[in-house]
């Protein structure tokens, strides 16, 4: 059984996703949340559970992917090093759902025991050196991101991050303590 989106498995077989398959009741009808669940759609082949919350406030899911997309278009990470930043971060907070996501995107990019490895928190041979210490990083700041130092960056320097367009000096420390910080709060509903 494999992280690729394009093969079926044994779990698929025997329990199908359907178009709702979240607890949650859906957001009332508009062109805004249509758009959103058609974008999906064309990119992952389903609804997002993440989409379906957001198209409660349709304005606020615009808002997130436009900030989302001027902060990833500015920064010189590729899709591949994205893929392997936010799979580690996944994995190591223990989120069952991004980890999924995020290692079947992952998996397209590199292939499927890549993908597991980056999960398991383990060796992963076939990334290079700068997706390795993107992983090691990712992991590091979620288990305690007020611990990470300038030594904990100085690593990613070494690999070539750190410029300006990859979230510069201070910002590679602090940037996703405060992101990882709020979603804490967020998923304990004191957001």
């Amino acid at each position: 059984m494999g992280f690729s989106a394009a093969r079926s498995t044994p779990f698929e077989a025997a329990w199908p996703l359907t178009e709702n398959a979240s607890f949650l009741s859906e957001a009332p009808a508009s062109e805004a949340k249509e758009a959103a669940f058609a974008d999906d759609r064309d990119a992952d082949g389903f609804v997002n559970n993440w989409t379906r919350l957001w198209c409660w406030r349709p304005d606020v899911l615009s808002a997130f992917r436009e900030l989302r997309v001027s902060l990833m278009g500015s920064s010189t990470l590729a899709d591949r090093d994205w893929a392997v930043l936010v799979t580690a971060t996944a994995a190591e907070g223990n989120d069952s759902y991004c980890s999924l996501a995020w290692g079947t995107r992952l998996a397209t990019l590199t292939d499927d025991a890549t993908a597991a490895q980056v999960i398991a928190g383990g060796p992963a041979p076939a990334l290079s050196g700068r997706e390795a210490a993107l992983a090691g990083w990712a992991r590091q700041v979620v288990r305690d991101p007020n611990a990470t130092t300038e030594g904990d960056t100085a690593r990613l320097r070494e690999v070539g991050l750190g410029d300006p367009g990859d979230l510069r000096g201070d910002g590679l420390r602090r940037v996703p303590a405060c992101v990882l910080r709020y979603q804490r709060r967020a998923r304990r509903g004191s957001g």
